[in-house]
């Protein structure tokens, strides 16, 4: 490797994000060529992820890095939210066994769709199942997103404020009400300004009616702070799933809890 090579290699690693992995285009952006960055490989500084995809070699790299790397190519636009977001936030109804989790990516930008990279699709397939959610939810997009430290990178993603409507959004088709059932009874503890604002920005009646019934089943203390009279909660009765109990104060068809049935 001649000196100029090793110097912008001096300075590669230097600007590179601690504990990251970097796509060939933040290479390119660092004035590292496809050709350099393949000898970087072949000598064994740096380590192909997957196609487009790198890491140091020293790096152990998981779902979380290259979830970094998507974040930084597509400004921000992939959060974590739904339940892997609550799951992140202390608020998982199980504890996960598996190192393999079920990643909810969500992109609410309405401006501009953006598709999940190739790269990320072959890079992560052995490391975590993505379930990709194209989904205007909020009227502001930004609602409730924060930068959280997840095995020493920064990713964003939802509020447990925000989460939980993501996750009753997606019902039935990608969650369960049973699922969604046994998260809400560790909710109690959310904030209620928040919760009020996400009841006010949500666009999905069935997301904020849910949210109620089981705000209401589950006596959350939080409940008495809202002020309802300026949430849309829609017209019309809502049917969940093949329904199987009615309620009328939020005119929703809700299927029938196995443990309940003999409450």
């Amino acid at each position: 490797m001649d000196t100029q090579n090793r110097q912008k290699l001096k300075n590669l690693l230097i600007k590179w994000p601690k504990n990251a992995a970097v796509t060939a285009t933040w290479l390119t952006k660092n004035n590292i060529s496809r050709q350099l960055t393949r000898s970087y490989v072949n000598a064994g500084w740096l380590k192909k992820e997957g196609r487009g995809i790198y890491s140091r070699l020293e790096d152990r790299v998981g779902w979380e890095n290259l979830l970094y790397a998507l974040q930084q190519e597509c400004e921000d636009a992939f959060h974590i939210g739904g339940y892997s977001a609550l799951e992140h936030t202390g608020y998982a109804h199980f504890v996960r066994l598996s190192d393999f989790p079920i990643l909810f990516l969500f992109t609410d930008n309405s401006t501009k769709r953006y598709k999940l990279p190739a790269w990320l699709k072959e890079s992560v397939q052995n490391r975590a199942e993505i379930v990709d959610v194209h989904k205007k939810l909020f009227i502001d997009d930004h609602f409730g997103l924060r930068e959280r430290e997840v095995s020493a990178v920064l990713l964003k993603m939802s509020i447990p404020e925000r989460a939980i409507f993501e996750m009753l959004s997606l019902i039935p088709d990608k969650e369960t009400f049973e699922h969604a059932h046994y998260v809400a009874q560790g909710l109690r503890q959310m904030r209620s300004k928040l919760i009020q604002e996400a009841l006010e920005k949500c666009l999905s009646i069935k997301a904020k009616r849910l949210f109620l019934y089981f705000a209401e089943k589950n006596n959350f203390p939080f409940l008495k702070e809202l002020d309802l009279s300026v949430i849309n909660l829609g017209s019309g009765d809502r049917k969940i799933g093949h329904g199987g109990s009615y309620d009328s104060k939020y005119r929703l068809s809700v299927p029938i809890i196995r443990d309940e049935e003999n409450v």
